[in-house]
């Protein structure tokens, strides 16, 4: 880990050398690819894959409330919910600016330097925080690249975020966001109020912004829906899907990439042992620990994914298929 004065050193230089160039950029909105997940989710491991696309910058997760002025000053949360029907001009606005690759600096700028965002000609956004608000997101804009939404077992994305160490200080209780559009969370005060320990309340922050997403009617219609567990296990398939959606050809290099551990990958976590990787939250939580997460995952009506598998529901059935023919 770098000492913080050459933390500082490294991201002021990184912030100069973006207001050098920022007036140079100005990406088409519609044109860019953009990415949804969870923290941990794969966001980082997918995205360094899609980015093989010759002549591309990617954006780095835009929503950290911290590194965006425009975000803070409308009051949005980690989480930020965004009612799918809202007219939210201001809001707008600053995804405008997100999607044209405005407001670089050192953590925005994390994945592509000063120089290849000034040479790109196509820009990628990671979002790990927007799935809450991904209904409300495309319809602000006519996408040639439909959005990806990536979504991960949150058993194993909750353990991937206490193992990483960055939710270290996670609160053993549930505090409601004092946001705009909180209702997503204040309809279900009283369970909240319930939970009493990090995963619980991590889960339900899972459960909460995922639901906005696997219960619209027009989930895999407006944006495409990819699980982690599929891409891992059958990553020429899913590739191969997100690409004729977009009617654009697989860069050469992107499979050869997707073998690969992502830049963000903590130790013994390795995507080239698939069954391991997928398992590992079996051997990180307790029995008690997984009823306890399963109760949430009952009480959000969540379906797609249980303490009972490492894989979707839909899974089982898809490999049984594929079997038969």
């Amino acid at each position: 880990m770098l000492y913080p004065i050459k933390k500082f050193l490294r991201n002021t230089y990184k912030n100069v050398s973006f207001s050098l160039v920022q007036h140079k950029i100005a990406f088409n909105p519609e044109n860019t690819i953009t990415i949804f997940s969870d923290p941990r989710g794969g966001s980082t491991w997918l995205t360094e894959a899609i980015a093989t696309i010759d002549k591309s910058a990617v954006l780095w997760e835009p929503l950290a409330i911290t590194h965006n002025k425009g975000i803070a000053k409308l009051n949005f949360g980690w989480r930020q919910n965004i009612p799918e029907n809202e007219q939210w001009d201001a809001a707008k606005i600053e995804f405008e600016k997100i999607l044209q690759g405005k407001g670089l600096n050192h953590w925005t700028g994390y994945f592509s330097s000063a120089k290849e965002f000034s040479n790109a000609e196509e820009l990628i956004v990671k979002f790990c925080r927007g799935n809450a608000l991904l209904p409300w997101f495309v319809k602000q804009f006519q996408f040639q690249y439909l959005p990806i939404y990536l979504v991960r077992h949150p058993f194993a994305v909750i353990s991937s975020q206490l193992k990483q160490g960055g939710w270290s200080n996670a609160s053993t209780s549930f505090h409601i966001p004092n946001t705009p559009y909180n209702s997503i969370y204040t309809s279900h005060e009283k369970f909240l109020s319930s939970l009493t320990s990090k995963e619980e309340v991590l889960l339900a922050t899972w459960c909460i912004t995922n639901k906005e997403v696997l219960d619209n009617p027009k989930n895999d219609q407006s944006w495409i829906t990819i699980t982690y567990e599929e891409l891992l296990l059958h990553p020429e398939e899913v590739i191969n899907t997100i690409f004729k959606r977009w009617n654009r050809s697989i860069p050469e290099k992107l499979l050869s990439q997707l073998k690969l551990q992502s830049s963000t990958t903590i130790d013994g976590s390795d995507v080239r042992n698939s069954k391991g990787q997928l398992a590992s939250w079996q051997k990180y939580f307790n029995e008690k620990q997984i009823d306890k997460l399963q109760r949430v995952l009952d009480y959000f009506e969540i379906t797609l994914y249980s303490k009972n598998t490492v894989t979707p529901s839909h899974f089982f059935q898809v490999e049984q298929s594929k079997n038969t023919l």
